[in-house]
């Protein structure tokens, strides 16, 4: 999925119901001398390893795989990429490394309805303490369809406005992706 649609989220409602009893969870600030210190826990014989932007270091997820393979016998990976990210990591990792590590399922987070993302703003309205016009909500609406089309945009535009007033020209003046709007945001700051 995009960047902000969720992914990682989801990734922690997975981890909520299923109730694994360990959770390996790898950031990227994971090295290769991570694994070898990863290969000598005891980690028993059923957890779940969590990789979040594996896509970020596709060779090192993949050695890392084989490698807990050789060590454990049953062990489960949960792993998120952006879907930019999709064909490069086709070119890196191939078919065969996916059907040798059995993994079976593809799970798509798809982008927000024009209703869904009414609904978030005016919820995100309420809990920051926005203002803002219907003409406004319906205005944000569409030009988070028209560009990043995620609920971390929205979230990310609205937060700017915590008790305040969002008006037309606000929302005109912000960049249609989501990182854009961060960066502006960070480079302002100094």
């Amino acid at each position: 999925g995009k960047p902000g649609i969720g992914k990682t989220t989801e990734i922690y409602r997975i981890i909520k119901r299923y109730n694994p009893e360990l959770v390996v969870i790898i950031t990227n600030a994971f090295r290769e001398p991570d694994v070898y210190r990863l290969l000598r826990e005891d980690l028993g014989d059923n957890f779940l390893v969590v990789w979040d932007d594996f896509h970020d270091n596709s060779k090192l997820f993949e050695e890392t795989i084989y490698k807990l393979r050789n060590e454990f016998d049953n062990f489960y990976v949960l792993c998120a990429e952006r879907y930019t990210a999709k064909e490069k990591r086709k070119e890196e990792l191939s078919l065969e490394f996916w059907k040798k590590a059995n993994f079976t399922e593809e799970v798509y987070l798809h982008e927000f309805t024009r209703e869904q993302c009414i609904e978030l703003i005016r919820m995100c309205c309420e809990e920051f303490n926005v203002a803002a016009s219907e003409d406004v909500i319906l205005t944000l609406a569409d030009k988070t369809l028209r560009s990043d089309g995620t609920p971390f945009y929205i979230v990310s535009v609205l937060i700017d406005y915590q008790n305040a007033r969002i008006r037309m020209r606000d929302i005109e003046r912000y960049p249609s992706d989501v990182v854009d709007v961060w960066k502006y945001k960070i480079s302002s700051l100094s």
